[in-house]
């Protein structure tokens, strides 16, 4: 069985563990640390990443952990050794300054972290490393929405009720304004700010602003991977290289010298557009121009990308379904996502979404991928509902997924279908199959409180429309749906495996790529 080293929070007691789960490490480890605590979370002891799951556990377990409780955060080694050393605090005055539960004052803290901590840190920096620090000193904190501003200005109670908010809405600020920040050192000077300016935010901790500090990174930490592992653009089987463009660039959220106009113009064009749209979807279905549907989110697509980005809050996109109900219909999620890749290449991701599909029925041995043909694939296409759902639930089996991208709902009448589409806000989308008997009575994709429609379920449309969905409203893949979405986005792009990859994606994706190598076109 592994053992783990894990010690408590400020480093003072270790203690080796033998754990099969992060269950038992936890159980065992609070145990032997004498913590009593209920709520106990797990850390990297270098960095702080959370550790939350079996598998990353096992992948980490030559590494130190911490143990914390319920109010503790993260702190660097060094941080701890400054603290536990009370001289560190004699010159900064007399024990009265501090807080009633232990903390220095605000300013004292201010006064320590500079003695201590940031003359040694930008030292040791280089000139880029300081001018980055430079830019977050002098830049603006994020604008937060309404929602979120009586909390931080503490006209209402309980920061925590929204903490995730205001971490994720300032991630996404800072990603998208300040994105070459990663050290400690800058996110400390972004938690000193916030703490400043809103000091709400202040829990205990090393610093009032620690907690949060902490869990900006976390949180920027995994908004850059799930872009990383979506930054890449779709090429074919056949292709010897591909072009490692971000997100940011592919979907072009600069807008072009042509398309650049001031606010005035923008929303008197996307309202002049949107009011187009509406009178068009309100025709009679049988008499919608279809053409001119694409034609209106094609000249409006650089609008709506700044649009999304402008009003996006962790993640949500339902917004642009009100704005947008063309949405609610499967070939306009695949017209945007054919518009953002290129028509090329759009095809060259749909060609890899019917290879990736024959590739996992090779590995179920439900097809000899060797002698793969068109008629063969035509068969396929008789019942693709059916095909999909099983490559999906092998596949998933495969990674050890405990919740599915594809959820099944047998003998809904008609009349109850459309009450069975409710999903919370920012719920990540997911494909739901509805059956009478064994026949499937209507596909959908479902999140954030809307749906589309698969219209025609042919050709893995349901797979290219979800992925699509996640491209197109620019939404990070979701923890739970994780490693599923990224084996067919990462088998069908042809990018490599995330350096973060687990053990078991890696090999699943490796059996995949040797079995498309065996088709013979």
């Amino acid at each position: 069985m592994p053992v783990f080293k894990i010690w408590n929070a400020d480093r003072s007691v270790k203690k080796a563990v033998i754990a099969e789960t992060l269950q038992q490490l936890i159980t065992k480890g609070a145990s032997k640390l004498n913590i009593d605590g209920t709520e106990l979370s797990v850390v990297l002891e270098e960095d702080g990443t959370v550790i939350d799951d079996d598998e990353v556990l096992q992948e980490l377990g030559d590494k130190v952990f911490l143990l914390l409780e319920t109010g503790q955060a993260w702190t660097s080694h060094q941080m701890t050794l400054v603290v536990q050393d009370q001289s560190s605090f004699e010159d900064f005055g007399p024990a009265s300054t501090s807080t009633p539960n232990g903390l220095a004052t605000a300013s004292d803290i201010l006064d320590v972290e500079r003695t201590c901590f940031t003359v040694k840190s930008e030292s040791d920096a280089s000139a880029n490393d300081i001018g980055v620090l430079e830019q977050l000193r002098r830049a603006p904190l994020p604008t937060f929405s309404s929602e979120i501003m009586p909390y931080l200005r503490g006209e209402r109670k309980s920061i925590l009720g929204v903490w995730k908010d205001v971490v994720a809405e300032a991630a996404n600020y800072y990603l998208h304004n300040l994105p070459e920040f990663k050290t400690s050192d800058c996110y400390g000077v972004i938690g000193r700010k916030m703490y400043r300016a809103y000091p709400v935010i202040g829990l205990s901790g090393i610093n009032p602003w620690t907690c949060f500090s902490t869990n900006l990174s976390q949180k920027m930490r995994h908004l850059r991977f799930h872009h990383k592992a979506k930054s890449q653009l779709p090429r074919s089987s056949g292709a010897a290289t591909h072009h490692k463009a971000t997100k940011r660039q592919r979907l072009d959220f600069s807008l072009s010298s042509q398309t650049q106009m001031d606010n005035a113009n923008s929303d008197e064009d996307l309202k002049r557009h949107q009011e187009e749209l509406q009178k068009e979807w309100n025709k009679p279905n049988g008499s919608i121009n279809k053409d001119h549907v694409k034609q209106l989110l094609k000249e409006t697509r650089q609008i709506r990308l700044a649009y999304l980005r402008e009003n996006q809050s962790n993640g949500g996109y339902a917004f642009l379904f009100r704005d947008f109900p063309c949405f609610r219909l499967d070939s306009y999620i695949l017209h945007e996502f054919s518009l953002m890749n290129g028509l090329g290449k759009h095809q060259a991701y749909c060609e890899g979404m019917a290879k990736c599909v024959i590739s996992i029925m090779g590995l179920m041995g439900s097809m000899d991928v060797a002698s793969y043909n068109d008629a063969k694939y035509r068969d396929i296409l008789e019942n693709p509902t059916q095909v999909t759902i099983d490559v999906i639930k092998y596949l998933e089996k495969r990674l050890k997924m405990k919740k599915s991208i594809i959820e099944e709902l047998k003998d809904v009448p008609d009349s109850s279908i459309i009450s069975k589409l409710a999903t919370r806000d920012l719920e990540p989308p997911r494909i739901r199959i509805f059956f009478q008997g064994d026949e499937p009575a209507g596909v959908y994709v479902v999140g954030d409180g809307v749906y589309t429609e698969v219209q025609e379920p042919k050709g893995f449309r349901m797979l290219l429309t979800l992925l699509g969905s996640y491209y197109c409203f620019d939404i990070c893949y979701p923890k739970q749906l994780l490693s599923t979405l990224l084996v067919l986005d990462t088998f069908m792009s042809g990018a490599a495996a995330p350096t973060s990859a687990t053990q078991a994606f890696r090999f699943v994706l490796k059996e995949l790529e040797e079995e498309r190598s065996k088709m013979t076109i």
